[in-house]
């Protein structure tokens, strides 16, 4: 190969590289938008059921209190409103645990996700400047054998 040669194939490489790096980076933001996107949905389902909860918290301590002034005429009525709440502040607590839970585990899918990319796009750096090396290593030798040549 000539040195023209080898230079319009460091040319190539690098081209190469670039678009392979542009298509780690589309490839990357694609991920994490569609972890983004299913992720918002998730935890848009938490958050509705939490707020649910919390709704019916409210609702269950409201009618606790009305239970409570009555409390001589409505026995019955303050022991339903009683558990109503206990069974309302259960699935709080359970629905606000899995609002956290989703919000790490987005978390968690991002971190993978951007480092194998980035693993990757180190690796693609790696082979094309191990390549450069070779070719310009090739160019030397044949500007050395050019040089002993003349």
């Amino acid at each position: 190969m000539s040195i023209d040669e080898l230079k319009e194939e460091i040319s190539a490489i690098e081209k190469q590289l670039n678009a392979d790096l542009a298509a780690k980076d589309k490839e990357l933001g694609d991920k994490l938008s569609d972890i983004d996107a299913k992720g918002k949905d998730e935890l848009d389902a938490a958050v509705g059921a939490k707020n649910a909860a919390e709704e019916q918290v409210n609702i269950k301590t409201s009618e606790l209190e009305k239970a409570q002034s009555n409390f001589d005429n409505a026995k019955n009525e303050l022991n339903e409103a009683k558990n109503a709440l206990k069974n309302a502040q259960n699935t709080l607590k359970i629905e606000d645990k899995n609002v956290g839970n989703v919000e790490k585990d987005i978390g968690k899918q991002k971190d993978v996700a951007q480092k194998d990319l980035l693993n990757d796009k180190k690796n693609l750096e790696k082979e094309a400047r191990n390549k450069i090396k070779d070719l310009e290593k090739q160019i030397r030798q044949l500007e050395k054998e050019a040089a002993a040549g003349m």
